[in-house]
């Protein structure tokens, strides 16, 4: 048996695309000087060079959600709504469907992944959107160390079989460190594909994700 670990973000999609897809609806009927006080944030976050930092776009994002105040209904809407309008590429789609053993972990919303991969059956691990006394993303779920423990106890397991890791991003790729497992990249930067080719792993070329099914 094959165990597939595949990145979300920067592999299926572009960033936090999805994210921002649900960033947008939520604020779809809204107040306009609700909108532009939030806008502002986030355009003060690009600005800065701060769209890259994980934690500044969830702090925004869960300023946006207490300070709308929205209740779980609202929030579950928004979430497929917005997965709605998100989109596989066709190889990625195909390749999804046809890959027995697959787990996503991400740095993104798991919440929002799921319900954007429900006809997948993937298993998704990433930061946690929970409701508490407010809106809270949890994100000691999967920082940039933790996705490396994670790959780990996945390994670790029994029933695990021979895995095999898609990603484009160093982590993705530093399991290698203790397990001797496939690689694969897609996308990735020449740093990372010149780790994979030393590693014997195999890069994708675009638009062949359904490569890996060679594998």
């Amino acid at each position: 048996m094959k165990t597939y670990i595949i990145d979300f973000h920067g592999t299926i999609v572009k960033s936090y695309d999805l994210e921002y897809k649900f960033y947008q609806k939520i604020f779809a009927d809204k107040g306009v000087k609700i909108k532009a006080e939030l806008f502002l944030r986030l355009a003060d976050m690009y600005i800065h060079k701060k769209r890259d930092d994980l934690n500044e776009i969830y702090n925004i994002f869960e300023e946006c959600l207490n300070t709308l105040n929205l209740r779980e209904a609202e929030i579950e809407k928004c979430m497929k709504r917005s997965a709605g309008k998100f989109s596989v590429p066709e190889d990625v789609d195909y390749t999804l469907k046809n890959l027995e053993n697959k787990i996503i972990i991400s740095r993104g919303i798991e919440n929002l992944i799921k319900t954007a991969l429900k006809d997948y059956e993937i298993n998704v691990y990433g930061n946690l959107l929970e409701r508490g006394n407010g809106w809270k993303i949890r994100r000691d779920i999967i920082t940039a160390g933790d996705k490396l423990k994670k790959l780990k106890e996945i390994c670790d397991r029994k029933e695990c079989g021979k895995l095999i890791v898609l990603g484009n991003g160093k982590s993705d790729i530093e399991i290698l460190a203790y397990a001797d497992v496939p690689v694969v990249t897609y996308n990735a930067p020449k740093q990372i594909r010149k780790i994979v080719m030393e590693k014997n792993g195999l890069i994708l070329k675009k638009g062949k994700f359904y490569e890996m099914l060679d594998l």
